[in-house]
């Protein structure tokens, strides 16, 4: 897993790629290296072509990503009578750490050190969406995720001294520079797979530097769906409702509160500590035989079961801060999706 403060290359994705944490880094992380070589069993498979052109795009989404200056709130307080269990603030990472952050919010207080409450949440997350693997529709699955660059790949870049440490009050907590995020994939590299360098003799693509790792993603509408009928199967209910205050909360016969309120905690909980982080994501028509996912000059795109996903990147982790504007811009989009058109184009042998 490598996913941004949201997760690091795929909060967008929507992947575990790397369950990353929310907390701003007050010393740098190691990180390990990327395997140097690869066993000639283990080169790439045949790559299908991804049909990447703008007249595709069959659906655009945007939804804002609440992401929690000070990491996920998961305190329980009480409202009257109501134990109100706050469970929010993941900053894109929600899915990912969704059995993690619960198992902790309802358990005993969480430890000081969010590095180890992120290591938690993810070692949770990853035992409890195990069974979910191989399933129907496949929920969630594995995938071969490439980053291609024309530029030598090497660790990120260092901390801009030029940049405050800290940015100023009208930034609201906003992190200056990607290195201002917490990186805690280090923590789980028992059960992630390292990356690994793929020479020039093995590179399916036309980009003079590849890397690839295994990453497991989400298959939304298979996933939600799941979750759903399991939640409904139980007994469960859905009942709409609105609330002003926190105060109605101790009005409701159940007295046990689960509290997600996403991005609307920031005005009804007065969680000032609350950013909004704009996400849009962008869909090709399905390809079933496309069986992987890329980064390139600051695009990802991921095949899903429900359309390949494409998402514009800038400055890694600092695209959509602060921007909590839920239109669409379709240019956005194109943009993304004409690099890839433009990488397939010299993709060998594979006209598109």
């Amino acid at each position: 897993m490598d996913r941004r403060c949201l997760l690091k290359n795929s909060l967008a994705l929507g992947g575990l790629a790397g369950l990353g944490g929310c907390a701003a880094q007050p010393h740098p992380v190691a990180v390990a290296k990327p395997v140097s070589r690869v066993a000639i069993e283990d080169r790439p498979p045949p790559l299908a072509p991804i049909r990447a052109h703008p007249d595709r795009l069959f659906d655009i989404k945007v939804c804002i990503r609440p992401f929690r200056t000070k990491g996920p709130n998961l305190d329980v307080e009480q409202i009257g009578d109501a134990m109100v269990v706050h469970n929010y603030g993941h900053g894109g990472s929600g899915w990912s750490l969704s059995w993690g952050s619960a198992d902790i919010a309802l358990a005993a207080e969480a430890p000081a050190n969010f590095g180890d409450v992120w290591e938690q949440m993810a070692r949770m997350s990853w035992k409890n969406l195990r069974p979910y693997l191989g399933l129907a529709g496949n929920p969630v699955a594995f995938t071969d995720m490439y980053r291609l660059s024309d530029t030598p790949l090497g660790q990120e870049a260092p901390r801009d001294p030029s940049i405050p440490p800290l940015p100023p009050p009208s930034w609201s907590g906003l992190p200056a520079q990607s290195s201002d995020f917490g990186k805690y994939a280090d923590r789980i590299s028992d059960i992630t797979p390292q990356t690994q360098v793929l020479a020039d003799d093995i590179n399916p693509f036309p980009a003079k530097h590849v890397t690839r790792t295994t990453n497991l993603f989400f298959n939304f509408t298979e996933y939600g769906h799941l979750l759903t009928g399991q939640f409904f199967a139980a007994g469960g209910k859905i009942v709409m409702r609105d609330f002003h205050a926190p105060s109605e909360l101790a009005n409701l016969p159940e007295k046990v509160v689960i509290n997600c309120p996403g991005f609307a905690a920031r005005d009804w909980w007065k969680d000032k500590n609350m950013m909004p982080v704009r996400g849009q994501t962008g869909w090709l028509i399905p390809q079933p035989e496309v069986q992987y996912g890329l980064t390139y000059r600051n695009v990802q795109v991921l095949s899903k079961s429900d359309g390949i996903m494409v998402i514009a990147l800038e400055n890694g982790e600092l695209k959509g801060y602060n921007d909590s504007d839920e239109s669409v811009r379709r240019a956005e989009s194109e943009r993304a999706v004409r690099v890839i058109e433009e990488l397939y184009s010299r993709f060998p042998g594979n006209p598109v």
